[in-house]
């Protein structure tokens, strides 16, 4: 994967509220891509890949896609994939490229958990998002910087969004996307101390964490990472569950 630099954006929240969780998913993302070039932007000083500090400028849809940006333009390779510090990535997720360099390629094989959920599962939703995003560096650079330029704001509420998605909507440029599925799914955590569980839309009275529904597809296995209460484990290291010893099916 030397035709690819990875941009890791975070607040550095979890490394205070939840090291345990954050630990975890940073060495798994390691593990997947091996030697291949990592630039952090984070609001703190980190020792992670080639690092940029823009200092604590505040959580906020503007201030995630403005750090891809800043990471983007440090880039040296050819393309580009996004990483948050709460997704588990899979190694087959990297391997993605776009069909033609004008195309935007969102990984759709994108699981998520919801940490406050019982029955504990793993759902699917058919959505672009921002951190299963693999495409040309300069395609990237290009689209945020037109879109932050517009909107200096990147209020969620009215002009945040995927490069590739609302274009028409935003009157920027429209690009065109492509919906990938990597070999193997990346596991999205939705969790209180995440953004988008506190924020609340406009028009809303609730956090969109209170109000989020699972995904139309459900399951409680996925390769390669074991159970929904194994995933779990790794966000919370005192979690239990039983195991049936009749079926051996797991139980909370």
């Amino acid at each position: 994967m030397n035709d690819l630099s990875i941009i890791y954006y975070t607040a550095n929240f979890l490394d205070e509220h939840n090291p345990y969780f954050v630990g975890n998913t940073r060495r798994i993302l390691k593990e997947s891509i091996g030697d291949t070039s990592v630039i952090s932007v984070s609001h703190k000083p980190m020792d992670f890949g080639e690092n940029i500090c823009v200092g604590d400028i505040g959580r906020s849809n503007r201030n995630i896609y403005w750090q891809i940006l800043q990471g983007a333009k440090a880039a040296k390779t050819k393309y580009v994939a996004c990483a948050e510090d709460d997704v588990l990535y899979p190694k087959e997720h990297f391997i993605l490229r776009p069909k033609t360099d004008d195309i935007l390629l969102y990984d759709i094989n994108k699981w998520s958990i919801f940490t406050w959920s019982r029955p504990m599962t793993f759902s699917w939703k058919k959505r672009m998002v921002i951190f299963g995003l693999i495409c040309l560096r300069d395609l990237l650079v290009d689209s945020l910087e037109e879109r932050l330029e517009k909107y200096p704001e990147y209020d969620t509420n009215k002009f945040c969004g995927e490069p590739g998605r609302y274009d028409e909507y935003l009157g920027v440029k429209v690009r065109k996307t492509e919906e990938g599925w990597g070999g193997r799914s990346m596991v999205q955590f939705f969790h209180p101390h995440g953004l988008g569980y506190i924020q609340t839309p406009r028009g809303r009275t609730r956090p969109t964490g209170e109000r989020k529904a699972l995904g139309e597809l459900r399951g409680t296995y996925l390769v390669p990472w074991g159970s929904c209460h194994e995933a779990m484990k790794l966000y919370d290291e005192s979690y239990t569950y039983k195991v049936c010893p009749t079926c051996g099916q797991e139980i909370e």
